[in-house]
């Protein structure tokens, strides 16, 4: 295991499918190994935020499929996020019976309607989280804290800007390996649902935007780890070596200029759209790099004896 930050992790992808190889990749290189509560490991990162930027709306499954999940799973547990779905064997509740009635309100309908009414709200929220009181759904008026099996997935925030709309979910506890693309694909089907149903109800045709999971307990249990390596090694280099290096903050062209017979460093940054931005120029290439914020590698002097 490599040394890596303990809170706060960014993991972008195309698809689901690629967005979970670098999830599980970066878990089983950086993540801490950690006991549970069942006499076993899990290998945890803190705060993973992942973005998939372009999942097609039937759902890109790799052939051969190396997801822990395939179709026909997949047919069977959209429904218990879009739905009220009350009872599934073996299942204490949905998370559609959570946004659809658990509090007595259906909490997708009215996130639909605000953004009808109110394109650009930054309150389109849905809460998963039963903290008790007198709108509990359990007749003692207990909390999710007070029962075991509480929901992984607690908030869910719809957002439109400039035309697109995205969905940003949070769950507290992710098992990354056999759990988030079954959650990932079930949200992206949410975000389908709420961008048709706004388009059928009103005059704005919006676009699909990233879909965003922030995941606070990000982990592998430890009887997925060979598996985990399995998938990692046949897939990993596949995937970085057809990567997009598109950075939406531009590109930094560095070049070495002779001006008068004296030679600097000239820095211009280029977006996407081919235009420079910004220039920067200097003897110095430390505080260029700290004028431009080109993230740098500092050399600590070391004695040899």
């Amino acid at each position: 295991m490599l040394p890596g930050q303990r809170y706060g992790h960014r993991i972008e992808g195309k698809t689901i499918a690629e967005t979970w190889i670098k999830i599980i990749h970066r878990i089983k290189t950086t993540g801490v190994l950690r006991p549970t509560g069942y006499d076993g490991q899990v290998q945890e990162l803190i705060d993973l935020m992942a973005v998939v930027t372009d999942e097609p709306p039937e759902f890109f499954f790799p052939e051969p499929n190396y997801l822990p999940i395939d179709r026909q799973f997949l047919q069977d547990y959209i429904p218990q996020i879009l739905e009220d779905a009350p009872y599934h064997e073996g299942i204490k509740y949905t998370y559609g019976q959570r946004m659809r009635s658990w509090f007595g309100r259906d909490q997708i309908e009215e996130v639909i309607a605000k953004l009808i009414n109110e394109i650009d709200a930054a309150s389109a929220v849905i809460n998963l989280w039963d903290s008790g009181g007198n709108f509990s759904r359990r007749s003692d008026g207990s909390s999710d804290h007070e029962h075991s099996g509480s929901p992984c997935l607690n908030h869910v925030w719809v957002r439109v800007v400039d035309g697109e709309l995205s969905l940003t979910a949070t769950l507290r506890s992710n098992d990354m390996f056999a759990a988030w693309p079954a959650n990932a694909m079930g949200l992206r089907a949410l975000q389908h649902h709420i961008r048709d149903a706004i388009a059928q109800r009103s005059n704005y045709d919006l676009t699909m935007g990233p879909l965003v999971t922030l995941s606070q307990s990000a982990h592998l249990y430890d009887d997925t780890f060979e598996t985990a390596d399995r998938v990692i090694g046949a897939h990993y280099d596949r995937i970085c070596n057809s990567r997009d290096y598109f950075d939406p903050a531009g590109n930094f062209v560095i070049e070495l200029v002779t001006d008068e017979d004296d030679e600097k460093i000239l820095v211009t940054q280029i977006p996407g759209s081919g235009k420079a931005v910004s220039y920067y120029s200097g003897r110095n290439a430390l505080k260029l790099a700290k004028q431009t914020g080109i993230p740098t590698l500092y050399r600590s002097k070391v004695s040899v004896g």
